[in-house]
């Protein structure tokens, strides 16, 4: 049995074959940033299943406009998403689909990203601190990495239910690896600590201290690299599905 992704209609389709290569290709025309790439096509994909019953060939400024306001009116997207929105909507109309009724839109260019300063966790911006600005930065790795699977994927013309699989082992694949840095770290741990312990009876030449002292560095860089990989292990920041 073939299977189908639950926002598609099974007797009529709304998207079109080739779609996601070609939209791909006019973002990159547009100059839509990498990282928002993926998010561009999730609204036209949500778009698409706002109406199943009308592929996207036949539809009106109209109904791009209704469906835009009740974006706006469900209270539950910032402005920079709606204005994101309407951009991702206008490239497939003016570039793809070609509708005779383009030169009616008026768009507006999208912020390239969310406020400068978002604390992770809470969508809240401004205040942050040091720690939330380097959580931003990790997050942005991840966020190129999923752009990059994502674009891969689309090019090649995979389904959205293979896009997922990819993304969940990649996610597992960066959960194993600081599984492995937490435990190097902890070994290193303790075996400075017992390398200090059995050697701190004797007296290091030329030196007031004990020959255990120099071990002490190994067991605290150890300690240290256990500590930072299981914080990151435990917060596992999610390489996104959605957002903006």
């Amino acid at each position: 049995m073939e299977a189908v992704h639950p926002d598609v209609n099974r007797q009529r389709d709304p998207l079109f074959p080739g779609l996601w290569p070609r939209y791909l290709v006019a973002m990159r025309k547009a100059g839509v940033p990498a990282k928002n790439m993926q998010w561009y096509e999730r609204w036209v994909g949500r778009f698409a299943a706002s109406c199943q019953d009308s592929p996207l060939t036949e539809r009106t400024y109209a109904g791009v406009r209704e469906f835009i306001d009740r974006l706006s009116a469900s209270g539950g997207y910032a402005g920079w998403q709606l204005l994101q929105a309407d951009h991702a909507l206008f490239l497939l109309y003016r570039d793809i689909v070609k509708a005779p009724w383009i030169a009616q839109w008026r768009p507006v260019e999208p912020s390239a990203a969310p406020p400068i300063c978002v604390v992770p966790g809470t969508g809240r911006s401004g205040g942050c601190s040091f720690r939330d600005q380097v959580s931003q930065a990790k997050q942005g790795a991840l966020d190129e990495l999923a752009t990059r699977i994502h674009a891969e994927i689309r090019t090649r013309g995979y389904s959205w239910k293979t896009e997922a699989t990819y993304r969940h082992w990649a996610q597992r694949l960066l959960a194993f690896s600081r599984a492995v840095q937490t435990g190097v770290g902890t070994m290193l741990a303790v075996w400075g600590m017992r390398l200090s312990g059995a050697t701190w009876d004797i007296p290091m030449a030329g030196v007031p201290l004990p020959q255990g002292a120099a071990y002490l560095p190994l067991s605290i860089g150890g300690l240290l690299i256990a500590a930072f990989a299981l914080n990151l292990l435990l917060r596992a920041p999610d390489i996104r599905t959605e957002g903006g």
